[in-house]
């Protein structure tokens, strides 16, 4: 499993402007060509860098659960792909520096991926809160004690 696919990639961003990125000029026919090859090395390249800053503090199937960290390897991908053509656009320079801030803090030990076993209610209830679906969140030192 993957934490990041390719089809996820499509749908967090404009399917149409993927295909045009990863078009390359066909030497042989002299036509565009769409190289699906293109994007799924770029979406392993975003997973690489991933699983390399965080594969000391989490597993490889925590990272790959994780929505945050989907997000993260989205972002780094786009970024990826977008330098293949420049200028990069604002938005996705701007979605890769927070991707990157993101992985630095998760690094740092600054914020934590979203573990079901702490965030779930001690209580009756058995529902998942609403962090989880986020990803990741901010924990002050207290709260980081707590969950140790």
């Amino acid at each position: 499993m993957a934490i990041l696919t390719v089809a996820e990639l499509h749908q967090l961003f404009d399917p149409d402007r993927i295909r045009q990125l990863a078009s390359d000029s066909s030497t042989q026919f002299g036509k565009v060509v769409y190289s699906a090859t293109t994007v799924q090395t770029i979406v392993t390249l975003a997973e690489g860098t991933v699983k390399n800053a965080l594969s000391r503090q989490y597993s490889t199937a925590q990272l790959e659960a994780d929505a945050g960290v989907k997000r993260i390897t989205a972002d780094l991908a786009m970024y990826y792909l977008e330098s293949r053509r420049p200028p990069v656009s604002a938005e996705t320079t701007r979605l890769y520096k927070i991707a990157l801030g993101r992985l630095i803090q998760l690094q740092n030990g600054e914020a934590k991926l979203a573990a079901v076993q702490q965030l779930l209610p001690t209580g009756p209830t058995t529902e998942p809160t609403e962090a989880i679906a986020t990803g990741f969140f901010n924990l002050t030192a207290e709260e980081q004690a707590s969950l140790t």
